[in-house]
């Protein structure tokens, strides 16, 4: 056998081992290729999403900087613990029973209560002369802070922040007691305090938390009526409750609100993204596939969408809050323009589905209530007029001497609150103009001395609830 024969017989093996790798690599390019083009098309699926989300970021970051929940908190007002309101409510609630039963709420301000009603308020405050007391401290304060949430929900307020409503509660039982008494200036100093707890809100960007703070101005403003139909306080009581409302009405809760809410929900979508929590937290399966398997192959991953829901969210979300910038009788119509926007949906999916439900609205809330406190101060600084004047101001402007405060327009439709002289006394009236949609109408009523602490209404009378 020469060299050469021997060559040919020893490459076969060889041959063999090499054919075998072919094939082995050939069956593994078979098996492995389309998980690699799969895995190749999601990562450049998510890379675009990505610099869709990326650019929204640098969107917000350029019109509205410090605008994450952290920079929020970081930049919140710090109150000093013997001015801090909210550790006021705190103290008081931990003197009230669990839970306090608030009394009757009068449905008519010129009418007083029923005596077997009376006395049922009364037995209601006798054990709380504690927290009354505490309570009554809160007029003199002028901020608060609740301490901070240890909450892993983004779009939780603080904790305990609920408690301002309570404590609101307690006072405006006080307030109506100390009026059906004849005490007109008790019952005012009650009314302040629960200005007091709803400045122990502060700068909570939180929605939730700032409703709590609607939820004291509603108890607010029933007092001041109540207080303007049972009787006739002074001119130093009445120029102090001006103020506080004038200083409540002049907090932006509404923009603080609509911040935290934008910047809870990109915290929200961050931590799905992640995979921090379930990304369902954020979305909803609105149309499923036809073809799940076809969906399994060729679809998005979700938490790829979710960066692309995610970037329309903070657009849409910032649009909301240069909305709430804007002048309260202007923000009707800008917000009107977002109306077609709420529904976020990419793929099957439609994102944040509870956005428009929860948010849409804000504005449009907040400005009611802002008109329901100009109405308000209005109707004090009318019956300071008259007090002074013996007759009730013709126009808003006689209020200010002749000019037209900013708490004197409508803040529905960026003209001067209107009075309307009846023959028991006045009502102050705001409500948008003519030719757009008309948002229900905020009044105060007050009344010539004669008509005020009228007899108390049959209560088959009185409307369910009472009159807020």
């Amino acid at each position: 056998m020469n060299d050469t024969d021997a060559t040919v017989v020893l490459s076969k093996p060889e041959a063999r081992r090499r054919w075998r790798l072919y094939i082995g690599l050939a069956i593994g390019l078979v098996i492995a290729g389309p998980i690699i083009s799969w895995a190749v098309m999601q990562g450049v699926r998510r890379h675009r999403a990505q610099q869709v989300l990326d650019e929204a970021l640098a969107a917000v970051d350029r019109s509205d900087p410090g605008w994450r929940l952290a920079d929020l908190e970081a930049a919140r007002k710090p109150v000093a613990d013997d001015e801090n309101s909210a550790l006021v409510v705190l103290e008081v609630k931990r003197l009230l029973p669990n839970p306090l039963e608030p009394g009757v709420l009068p449905p008519l301000p010129q009418c007083q209560v029923t005596p077997d009603e009376f006395q049922e308020l009364q037995s209601q405050l006798q054990p709380l002369t504690q927290a009354l007391a505490k309570a009554s401290t809160l007029s003199n304060l002028a901020d608060g802070r609740f301490p901070d949430s240890e909450s892993k929900d983004p779009l939780a307020e603080s904790k305990d922040c609920g408690n301002v409503a309570i404590v609101a509660q307690l006072l405006r039982m006080r307030a109506t007691a100390s009026a059906q008494s004849g005490d007109a200036d008790g019952a005012v100093q009650a009314t302040l305090g629960i200005a007091g707890a709803a400045r122990a809100i502060g700068d909570e960007r939180r929605l939730v938390a700032q409703l709590k703070r609607l939820q004291c101005r509603n108890e607010l403003l029933f007092c001041v009526e109540r207080v303007l139909g049972q009787g006739q306080p002074s001119e130093a009581g009445l120029a102090k409750l001006q103020q506080a409302l004038e200083e409540e009405a002049a907090v932006p809760a509404c923009l603080f609100a609509i911040e935290g809410e934008r910047a809870g929900y990109h915290q929200l979508a961050l931590a799905a993204e992640g995979g921090e929590i379930d990304v369902d937290k954020i979305c909803l399966l609105y149309t499923p596939p036809a073809n799940p398997w076809n969906e399994m192959v060729f679809g998005t991953l979700t938490t790829t969408l979710a960066r692309e829901g995610h970037a329309r969210m903070l657009y849409l979300m910032s649009e909301l809050v240069e909305v709430a910038k804007a002048p309260p009788h202007l923000q009707h119509a800008e917000g009107a323009k977002l109306a077609n926007s709420w529904d976020i949906r990419v793929g099957n999916y439609r994102f944040f589905p509870e956005l428009d439900k929860r948010d849409f609205g804000v504005p449009g809330l907040f400005r009611g209530n802002l008109a329901a406190m100009r109405c308000g101060i209005v109707a004090i600084a009318a019956e300071r007029y008259r007090q002074a004047n013996h007759r009730w101001p013709e126009k808003v402007e006689d209020l200010a001497k002749g000019q037209l405060a900013p708490w004197a327009v409508d803040p529905l439709s960026g003209s001067p609150i209107r009075l309307e002289l009846r023959e028991d006394g006045l009502t102050v009236i705001a409500h948008g103009e003519e030719g757009v949609r008309r948002e229900p109408t905020r009044t105060m009523r007050l009344y010539d001395p004669k008509h005020r602490r009228q007899p108390p209404q049959a209560v088959e009378e009185r409307e369910p609830g009472g009159r807020r």
